[in-house]
């Protein structure tokens, strides 16, 4: 007999943003790195791994201020991501070639 199991990835986002007068603007430029394609392509890695998936979004919450310590962590973050980014995209990419 086969069991089916349900339940949710969580990934703690952060971001900083330019603070603006119009909290509404300043939330949305917080949630505007991430493109509908992203949550696409992430909905479809998760996929390609055995699992169903109906939703993949995110909401982002105002938590406050800043520091300059907050600042250099993600900067750096970012920085050592983004030296991984091509060796995690090309163990993703499929390429198919026709003879």
């Amino acid at each position: 007999m086969l069991k089916w199991y349900n339940g949710q990835i969580t990934i703690q986002l952060s971001t900083i943003v330019k603070s603006q007068e119009d909290s509404t603007k300043e939330r949305n430029s917080a949630h505007d790195a991430i493109s509908l394609d992203f949550l696409t392509e992430l909905k479809e890695l998760v996929k390609a791994k055995g699992y169903s998936s109906n939703f993949v979004g995110f909401d982002l919450q105002l938590a406050g201020d800043a520091t300059s310590t907050d600042i250099e962590e993600l900067e750096k973050n970012v920085r050592q991501a983004k030296a991984k980014e091509d060796v995690i995209r090309g163990k993703a990419t499929v390429t198919k070639i026709y003879f």
